[in-house]
């Protein structure tokens, strides 16, 4: 749950958070209490003659990232758990939006 965390635990993955929106043009996030799902990109990807809708979130809740794929034929979901806050923290400090989207044929970055 997210009352398990201590408030630096808490403000160290704010900072995160903000400075990889930062570094990708994004707006801030403003309260991640309020708001337990934060979406950190979306995309239109091309993948094996498909087009797909990609989106990438990270659920405070539990410390995963969850990237959505869908297109007409299928939905694919790929979780990534991690074990404690300062884990998140790194990752998201290395991550770059393009990383998280994948490579892929077509690439078109927005931002809901």
């Amino acid at each position: 749950m997210i009352n398990s965390y201590t408030k630096k635990e808490l403000y160290a993955l704010k900072e995160a958070i903000n400075f990889f929106e930062w570094r990708n043009a994004k707006p801030k996030t403003c309260s991640i209490e309020k708001y337990p799902v934060i979406q950190l990109c979306t995309g239109v990807l091309a993948k094996n003659g498909q087009v797909e809708s990609a989106t990438v979130s990270l659920k405070v809740e539990d410390l995963t990232v969850i990237k959505e794929a869908k297109c007409e034929r299928y939905t694919r979901i790929e979780i990534v758990k991690f074990n404690d806050v300062a884990e998140v923290v790194d990752y998201l400090n290395k991550v770059k939006r393009n990383d998280l989207l994948g490579e892929n044929q077509l690439r078109v970055d927005a931002y809901a």
